[in-house]
């Protein structure tokens, strides 16, 4: 990747961060939150920045769940009796088997079309799922024996679809 590229993605990154602080608030709804980027996932609608935010929202929120609840395991508090706010986001989004955005296959060409992507923009799409995908694993294993949540095996399948469009994408280049 570029210096340029890089500077980019981190800069809008970087300028979702204070968005994410103006808008994370207790009372954040998960599930419904990753029922609206699926249906986004599977209709698009809005714009690029819109989906970008929503996902964005969703990682940070989960990660700070699991933050708060690692600490307070650390500190040695049970989640069910003394974490209870951050307990019951994990419930409700554990009761749908994961985050409810990642449950199937993202048509990555119906999102190009749509929002008229491009490398940067899938790179940073990829990188935010699957930023989710690893904080719901960690989360999970916290809470559960059992660390591997079945539902979300379906990203090796995106990464090889990704892969697949970038070398389409070079080869119409080179032409």
């Amino acid at each position: 990747m570029t210096s340029a590229r890089t500077v980019n993605r981190v800069g809008h990154l970087l300028t979702l961060v204070p968005l994410f602080f103006s808008i994370r608030v207790k009372d954040t709804h998960l599930p419904q939150l990753g029922e609206r980027i699926k249906n986004t996932l599977e209709k698009p609608w809005g714009t690029t920045d819109q989906l970008i935010r929503d996902v964005f929202v969703y990682y940070e929120e989960l990660e700070g769940i699991r933050k708060e609840l690692k600490k307070g395991i650390r500190e040695g508090l049970d989640p069910q009796t003394n974490l209870t706010d951050q307990f019951e986001k994990y419930r409700q989004v554990n009761e749908t088997g994961g985050p409810i955005h990642l449950h199937r296959p993202v048509d990555i060409r119906r999102l190009i079309d749509f929002y008229k992507w491009d490398r940067d923009n899938i790179d940073e799409f990829y990188e935010l799922l699957q930023f989710t995908r690893e904080s719901w694993q960690k989360l999970y294993s916290l809470l559960n024996k059992d660390n591997t949540p079945k539902e979300l095996s379906f990203h090796d399948k995106l990464k090889k679809r990704l892969l697949e469009l970038q070398s389409q994408e070079k080869s119409e280049d080179s032409e």
